[in-house]
């Protein structure tokens, strides 16, 4: 065990005794409550050192110098540009149609493209469709069967009922992936929630017909529950 003297302010000298890692352990004690060392002058230069260190194995850490400069900002500029460019670009697609979709085309007209872009327009075309085709194919199924059990027609005619199931299995797959692009509910499915006031009503036929005939006609539908205006079409 080594001691290193040193005169303390009464002329006493004080010894410095190196103390191992296990010793500090047992006694529930960390480097780094330790105090730091007096200021120690050598050759003229004063040194501050640490009374302990963490052990021969630790091996001094040399900071890293940061990375400063007009090349290190020309770097990252012309890596970020780029994509808050293609950000701004997307932003304006998103809530604006493309000027050349809408030329010509006064704003005050229903052929007047509006409203946010929707990622899945393909998704929603097909529950429009099958939407509007289920109801269709069942109410002529119901008029067939009565003219059948009128014997207006042969009971050949039925077959043409065999559609009904491909719209009902087509139009919930489809449904049920169909939603609104803010508020996320389903469009074409039945709800009693209450209708926002710009909810398409077309000759009685209902929200989800009139939506979705909307949709179709129009490539852009106010949503029946939030009243944002969604388009399919950029």
């Amino acid at each position: 065990m080594k001691e290193n003297e040193s005169e303390g302010p009464t002329g006493v000298p004080e010894k410095a005794i190196a103390i191992s890692l296990d010793v500090l352990a047992k006694s529930g004690l960390d480097v780094s409550d330790l105090p730091t060392a007096k200021e120690v002058p050598q050759g003229g230069e004063v040194v501050r050192r640490k009374e302990f260190a963490r052990g021969p194995e630790a091996a001094p850490v040399e900071p890293v110098a940061e990375p400063q400069g007009p090349e290190v900002e020309k770097v990252s500029t012309s890596e970020e540009e780029p994509k808050e460019e293609r950000r701004r670009t997307s932003d304006s697609i998103n809530r604006k149609a493309l000027e050349k979709t809408n030329r010509g085309v006064s704003p005050d007209s229903r052929r007047f493209i509006r409203g946010v872009l929707h990622p899945s327009p393909w998704r929603l075309r097909s529950a429009a469709l099958f939407a509007i085709g289920v109801r269709v194919f069942s109410l002529l199924g119901v008029f067939l069967m009565g003219a059948v059990l009128l014997e207006k027609v042969g009971k050949e005619a039925l077959i043409g009922l065999s559609v009904i199931p491909v719209f009902v299995i087509g139009y919930f797959m489809s449904a049920h992936k169909a939603r609104c692009r803010v508020c996320g509910v389903k469009e074409f499915l039945p709800s009693g929630s209450r209708k926002h006031t710009k909810t398409h009503r077309f000759l009685g036929l209902g929200p989800i017909i009139s939506t979705a005939l909307h949709l179709l006609l129009f490539q852009w539908f106010y949503c029946m529950f939030c009243g944002t205006a969604v388009r399919i079409k950029k």
